[in-house]
């Protein structure tokens, strides 16, 4: 065991937070060792005080690619503006989304199964695919134009499935409740109200060209 826990009879490990992120060093070795990545990084806020530590191929400076934590930042986007618009989380999504089909049980479809992954769309678009063509414009949009038209595995609220397309829907949801639909774009509102009063300055979206080849910039999907 870790030298920074301590056990009591009976009970479950207590952490000493004077060092909190030595208990990790185990379960992140042995998955460094059977080559499940090759490097992790991992930050706590506790107390006032930041602790961080690094294990592998990285330093504590080191970017990662923020990969699906974006699906948090577009959830939490879509969440605001619907709090803020008082748009309820029941709402069908056909009844926002002009192009989005409401045939079958698309029509069922809700902003909260889309932020709960409760709804499945049929879809030849693999996740590879799109992360290899995830900066060619031509390619996204045939992407929008399948999902919107992409039948419904099953009924919409019944069953979790993790996928991308639901994300991909919030973030156009996220664009069409915010602008006229004109020159503006998810990756704006997305800098305005979260990037740029967090001050995230070392993290950019896919869409963000650096200002030189020294830029720092974590990007996802």
């Amino acid at each position: 065991m870790p030298s920074n826990t301590t056990t009591q009879t009976g009970k479950t490990p207590v952490i000493n937070f004077d060092n909190p992120l030595m208990c990790l060093d185990e379960a992140i070795g042995n998955r460094l060792e059977t080559n499940l990545f090759s490097a992790a990084q991992v930050a706590v806020l506790h107390g006032g005080v930041l602790h961080s530590r690094h294990w592998g191929d990285c330093t504590s400076g080191s970017l990662f690619d923020i990969a699906s934590i974006t699906k948090l930042i577009v959830n939490y986007l879509l969440v605001e503006t619907c709090y803020r618009q008082e748009i309820c989380l029941d709402t069908p999504v056909h009844t926002i989304l002009p192009e989005f089909s409401g045939e079958g049980m698309r029509s069922e479809v809700t902003i909260r199964h889309l932020l709960t992954f409760t709804a499945y769309f049929k879809s030849n678009l693999g996740f590879k695919d799109v992360e290899r063509h995830k900066s060619d414009d031509s390619y996204q949009n045939m992407i929008w134009r399948e999902l919107m038209q992409a039948p419904v595995a099953y009924k919409p609220g019944t069953e979790f499935r993790y996928t991308n397309a639901s994300s991909i829907i919030v973030s156009k949801l996220v664009e069409h409740l915010n602008f006229d639909h004109k020159a503006a774009s998810y990756v704006r509102w997305y800098l305005r109200h979260l990037n740029n009063p967090m001050e995230l300055d070392l993290t950019g979206g896919i869409t963000d060209t650096p200002k030189s080849s020294d830029d720092c910039v974590s990007s996802g999907f």
